[in-house]
């Protein structure tokens, strides 16, 4: 059995966490000293993206993503707050409302999904390479996770545009009564 570090945030510090005896495992790190250490060095910058665009957050806030193995910052990313999310719920619900998607036919939209499979299957090393730094798996864990992900879109791509239900058995005889799977919106 081996044992794969997480981290938990608590009261603005993280540590790494194996199980209950983090604290015995390793030191405590500051994210304030953490920030304040990385003035000057570059780290790989992830923005929002909202209503199908990347962009700041509202507050101009980030904070470092601390790789679990090496408790070092490898990426700063942008901290949501409340306007960020309402913006990116609003945009979300506008797509699925009245956005291209819910113009498309149930082909197009399987299309779609099958594209998307093809994009992760190209893309999944680096896919990969990101997920451990961001996580602390290991690589032939995401590796599988890619190819298992990839073939996941492809699978329900090929579901998308084929109509399915089931009977559902109801008394009196003289009832039908079935059930359909219908995206509901924006949860």
């Amino acid at each position: 059995m081996s044992i794969q570090p997480a981290l938990s945030l608590k009261s603005n510090q993280l540590q790494p966490a194996f199980g209950s005896n983090a604290h015995a495992c390793a030191p405590r790190l500051d994210v304030g000293t953490i920030a304040d250490g990385l003035k000057g060095v570059v780290l790989e910058s992830f923005d929002l993206y909202i209503n199908g665009r990347y962009c700041k957050a509202h507050s101009k806030r980030t904070f470092p993503s601390i790789n679990p193995y090496t408790t070092e910052a490898w990426a700063e990313l942008q901290e949501a707050d409340e306007a960020d999310v309402d913006r990116a719920v609003r945009a979300a619900d506008d797509a699925f409302l009245s956005g291209p998607w819910s113009k498309m036919t149930p082909t197009e939209r399987g299309a779609c999904l099958v594209r998307l499979a093809r994009l992760v299957d190209d893309n999944r090393e680096v896919l990969a390479q990101t997920e451990i730094r961001d996580n602390g798996k290991t690589i032939t864990e995401m590796r599988q996770q890619m190819r298992t992900m990839s073939g996941w879109y492809a699978y329900f791509g090929g579901l998308a545009d084929k109509i399915e239900g089931r009977v559902v058995p109801v008394d009196p005889e003289n009832f039908f009564n079935y059930v359909a799977f219908e995206p509901y919106g924006v949860i």
